[in-house]
């Protein structure tokens, strides 16, 4: 019965050593290894920054692009600012694919106005907003 009590003592108590707890963890600046984990489908899955940032925020593409998006339908460049080659013009992709100008050197036309208000933010060009988001969380 001993020998019973001591092997449950050390089971139970090296199980409850190897718990981890994360609000215990050493701060750290994310680099291009970090990863979010989920089980949210109840598989375990890894989720690198790289690719959950751009839910987040839009990225810029340093590298111009060669064709003038169309204002909806795209499926390259999502949630993106580009420039396109040769014509220097400014779009914004949204992540459902619609492109709005924001500036052209060619024409001068772009965003006429931009207006913040419950909660969101949109850009209007021609009248029609052509982006919404959300507004960041005040403290």
């Amino acid at each position: 019965m001993k020998r019973h009590i001591i092997f449950l003592f050390l089971l139970f108590g090296l199980t409850a050593a190897a718990q981890v707890r994360p609000d215990l963890a050493p701060t750290k600046v994310p680099d291009g290894n970090d990863a979010i984990y989920t089980q949210e489908d109840g598989a375990l899955k890894k989720v690198k920054f790289s690719e959950a940032r751009k839910y987040f925020a839009p990225d810029v593409q340093l590298v111009e692009i060669n064709y003038t998006p169309a204002a909806t339908g795209n499926t390259q460049n999502l949630n993106e600012f580009v420039k396109v080659s040769g014509t220097g013009e400014v779009y914004y992709i949204d992540p459902e694919g619609r492109a709005m100008l924001i500036e052209s050197p060619v024409t001068g036309s772009g965003i006429d106005s931009v207006t913040i208000a419950n909660d969101s933010v949109f850009l209007w060009a021609g009248g029609t907003s052509y982006f919404t988001g959300l507004a960041a969380e005040q403290d």
